[in-house]
């Protein structure tokens, strides 16, 4: 019995110790020797401390005797959408390449589930390491922005551990929404703490108060300078949305309202002032930067056409990106001169996370995903845990707000808070179903029997999830060595090292990408073209397209170079490359007066941002007009 007590109080110590990591940690990974690092070295962390929980999770399970499973709604909708996406991906779907973020989905799965069966107690020390996360990203963003630490992107000063802005000001925000309501009832939260932590009640009384008041304090200010450095309307918006809900939580400013407001006409016009002053923070927000907002309703109208086309099932979880460039290919092959070609680029993300949603997994999950918010909202708690309840509620809501505009459901960070906030609201749920298992109704040789069953085959299944994580983990560190060698032109050597990733990632798209464009310029045009056919299936870009065509053109297939060249025009018809690669493949191939024709459009291109390269390519399809045009 005493080896049992402490086998429980090691496991759950643990437990807890690995949750903060995961919390407090992760968001600060970038372990630049991988490719891709500030996405694939915070998803390898995350598997290893996933991993560490199952051990740990499994370990108590098996010295309980008893358990008691109380099941919520949202654990039983949950559960339904997993299976979906995991039917539609392997079932329905023709295809499904490699995917980080399915993989990051099993694991918060499993992440949630064990937060289930752990107490609620923690919460709130566990709120505080988000806190602190939140505190250190802003400190990074700040040393980034006086120059003492680089960012992640050439094209901004600020990133934070992220791989642009976007990402980094949806996790700031989201920390700030906690910490605002963390601040607000700071008293009430250690007035709670007092009567649940009796065993260290000295430590409660002296140092919780200041705790409570001056981290969250602390992380107010320095993320609400960097929000406003960062310009992300998505951010502003779900902060503007989220605190405004909190500030009413304390200080019932629309209660106190409406109980002075009786008479009609008050209610009306207050009704009008409410709707114009959101119309015109709306007109504000979406002026602010005008031609990012035309450029993502542009994405919105594209994906549209994906909804259409597969309205039940979607094209699959993850799969976005592997679709919409050839939308919007065949959108300007029947639009070619219409003006929104300025607003088009490579796009992986809908940016708008339920478009994306209902284009890859089809009006089906997005039916399941509306009852999942719906009994998010409508869970009731225990009046002395409402407070819990209206926080997390609160935090929700701003992801959800920021999901209209920005992907924050790609974002791992971000994922990790929601699914946290997710189980603890599954915690405070106070109409849950009641279900025990207990070994004693089993004789002892049967319970011993099952006890080594589970153990069995939990030892097979964390065996095979750390071996497939020191593979992964191994390849995104050749995919990165490769990366260098083909940035130093060693194509040779760069060849080598993607070969040996490739059993690995052979149906990661941005991978097969790379790979392709190094065979192609290795002179091994053939087996560049049969890796560029399979990066197309898992992601499609110009970079494919082009480098498709570089690699037909080589092996002398010219219709099949036109073809991947004028692909890759009308995926992007702003850019001048692909239309160049094919005046010059016409010139090669003696196609004179097709020659002509490309160069002609490209001269009466629209120049959207100036550059060199742009310079030097118009003085080129000026000297083909000049020798072979009449």
């Amino acid at each position: 019995m005493i080896l049992k007590n402490k086998v429980l109080f090691v496991s759950r110590l643990l437990g807890i110790t690995a949750v903060i990591i995961l919390v407090l940690v992760v968001p600060q990974i970038n372990i630049r020797d991988y490719a891709q690092s500030t996405i694939t070295s915070k998803f390898v962390i995350f598997q290893y401390i996933i991993i560490s929980l199952i051990v740990l999770c499994i370990s108590e399970m098996i010295y309980r005797r008893e358990r008691i499973f109380l099941l919520s709604k949202i654990d039983f909708v949950l559960l339904i959408l997993a299976a979906y996406i995991i039917v539609n991906r392997y079932f329905i779907q023709p295809h499904y390449g490699f995917s980080i973020r399915f993989m990051e989905l099993l694991g918060l799965g499993l992440f949630y589930f064990i937060l289930r069966l752990n107490p609620f107690r923690h919460f709130f020390w566990l709120l505080l390491c988000i806190l602190i996360s939140g505190i250190i990203q802003a400190l990074h963003g700040c040393l980034q922005l006086l120059g003492f630490l680089s960012s992640n992107h050439s094209g901004f000063k600020i990133t934070g551990s992220f791989f642009n802005p976007g990402p980094y000001a949806g996790f700031l925000a989201t920390v700030w929404i906690i910490a605002f309501g963390v601040y607000l009832f700071n008293e009430k939260i250690v007035d709670q703490l007092k009567t649940k932590e009796d065993r260290c009640l000295l430590f409660v009384e002296r140092y919780s108060k200041g705790i409570f008041l001056y981290i969250p304090l602390l992380a107010l200010w320095s993320i609400s300078m960097l929000l406003f450095v960062l310009q992300s309307r998505a951010s502003w918006l779900a902060v503007l949305v989220s605190g405004g809900m909190l500030a009413d939580l304390k200080f019932h400013f629309f209660r106190k309202l409406k109980q002075r407001i009786v008479v009609t006409y008050t209610k009306i016009a207050l009704l009008a002032l409410s709707v114009v002053i959101v119309s015109i923070i709306s007109f504000a927000i979406y002026n602010h930067k005008k031609k990012s907002s035309e450029g993502r309703a542009f994405i919105w109208k594209i994906s549209s056409e994906m909804i259409s086309d597969s309205p039940f099932f979607g094209v699959g979880f993850d799969r976005f990106k592997a679709h919409y460039m050839v939308y919007q290919a065949n959108y300007f092959k029947e639009n070619d001169k219409t003006s929104e070609s300025y607003l088009a680029d490579n796009t992986y993300y809908a940016f708008n996370e339920f478009i994306q949603f209902t284009a890859e997994n089809g009006f089906i999950g997005f039916l399941l995903l509306l009852v999942l918010i719906y009994i998010i909202f409508s869970v009731s708690t225990e009046p002395e845990l409402e407070l819990h309840s209206q926080i997390i509620k609160s935090v929700l809501l701003g992801m959800l707000i920021f999901s209209f505009i920005s992907y924050p459901m790609q974002i791992l960070p971000i994922k990790v808070i929601m699914y946290f906030l997710l189980a603890q609201l599954a915690n405070l749920d106070s109409k849950k179903s009641k279900f025990i298992v207990n070994d004693n109704l089993l004789n002892k040789r049967v319970e011993n029997s099952f006890k080594v069953f589970i153990a069995a085959i939990s030892i097979v299944f964390i065996t095979g999830q750390i071996m497939h994580t020191i593979q992964l983990q191994g390849a995104f560190k050749n995919w990165n060595d490769a990366q260098k060698r083909y940035n130093a032109n060693d194509y040779a050597t760069a060849v080598k090292i993607y070969g040996q990733a490739y059993p690995f990632l052979y149906n990661e798209g941005d991978f097969l990408m790379n790979y392709g464009k190094a065979l192609s310029l290795s002179e091994q045009n053939k087996q560049a073209i049969d890796i560029f056919k399979q990066a197309k299936r898992q992601l499609n870009t110009t970079i494919i397209q082009t480098g498709l065509g570089d690699a037909y053109k080589n092996e002398k297939q010219y219709d099949e170079a036109v073809l991947a060249y004028q692909n890759a025009y009308y995926m992007i018809p702003s850019r001048f490359y692909p239309l160049y690669l094919t005046a010059k493949l016409y010139e090669q191939t003696g196609e004179h007066e097709k020659a002509v024709d490309a160069a002609e459009k490209i001269l009466q291109k629209e120049v959207k941002i100036y550059s060199t390269a742009i310079g030097e390519m118009r003085d080129e399809m000026k000297e083909i007009i000049a020798k072979y045009g009449k």
